[in-house]
């Protein structure tokens, strides 16, 4: 899922016999974030802010969640939380402009695992990929 914001991968992607990856995503400012990820065979969906992205995550189960931390309606930070609390297994990763150590450490406490600054590079994108997934 991408919520300007959000994006929450498909639960298919984690197995090793599946050829698609799919990722949920509907709006993304600009698109460049969707682009990257279909550039890496991904097909995406978004939310537009961190509430629609906590119910969409509520809804499915999703590989993982890379959202902005600075929404409108429902932050990053309280989405995080929200959505390690109905589902403590979410993998949630932040991208943010804010690099700050304070932001990275609220976003630690938020359940956040990864921390992408932006602008955003397909690069930082695989290696999470590679970490988590061997993909």
């Amino acid at each position: 899922l991408i919520t300007d914001y959000c994006f929450l991968i498909d639960d298919k992607f984690r197995t090793d016999k599946v050829n698609t990856k799919d990722c949920l995503t509907k709006f993304l400012r600009g698109g460049i974030i969707k682009k990257m990820l279909e550039s890496l065979g991904y097909t995406c969906d978004v939310a537009e802010e961190g509430y629609e992205g906590y119910e969409k995550a509520r809804s499915k189960k999703y590989d993982i969640i890379i959202m902005d931390l600075f929404m409108p309606e429902m932050d990053g930070f309280e989405s995080a939380r929200k959505m390690l609390e109905y589902d403590a297994s979410n993998l949630i990763v932040a991208f943010t402009a804010d690099s700050m150590p304070d932001t990275r450490k609220k976003a630690e406490l938020s359940g956040i695992k990864e921390f992408i600054t932006k602008p955003v590079k397909s690069e930082d994108l695989k290696r999470i990929f590679t970490k988590y997934f061997n993909k």
